[in-house]
């Protein structure tokens, strides 16, 4: 589904820069281009996050629209596949009941938030190495977190 239209604001310029997965030969690999519309995507999906954790939503859409836009970004049909056929199943919260109160299940969210914002600003500079650090570590986490809710503890 289409982004609706609205005002953009984009307030980075990224430099460019070229982003190649390690082990994997230049010539083997197709050039995907971050517009300036997929930068300001990624940052209204924060937005959005940022939004429903504010009203007390669960902010499992703008989480997985976030993925979405990082998937398009990023230029792999497979993943992007993987993910719109998924749907926001992909979002291990949508599948869990986290049990915590209020207080807790916002700061919850937030650093969820704080990781993909560490995502973000990561392209935005154009680091290579930040940027897979960051990712790794919202995935790292995200497992954790997956692991605690289903009470898997240390054996999963």
């Amino acid at each position: 589904m289409p982004r609706p239209c609205c005002l953009r604001r984009i307030d980075v310029n990224p430099c460019a820069a070229y982003f190649k997965p390690a082990g994997i030969p230049a010539r083997l690999l197709e050039e995907a281009v971050l517009t300036l519309d997929g930068l300001e995507a990624m940052r209204l999906a924060m937005e959005a996050f940022r939004d429903e954790i504010v009203t007390g939503q669960g902010a499992i859409d703008p989480d997985f629209r976030f993925h979405l836009e990082i998937a398009r970004a990023a230029g792999n049909p497979y993943i992007l596949d993987i993910l719109t056929t998924l749907g926001l199943k992909v979002i291990p919260r949508s599948r869990f009941q986290i049990d915590e109160q209020e207080p807790q299940r916002q700061e919850y969210l937030k650093r969820i938030n704080n990781e993909h914002e560490d995502i973000y600003n990561a392209i935005v500079r154009a680091d290579p190495e930040a940027s897979r650090a960051a990712v790794r570590n919202h995935l790292g986490n995200s497992r954790e977190r997956m692991r605690q809710a289903t009470g898997a503890g240390e054996t999963l």
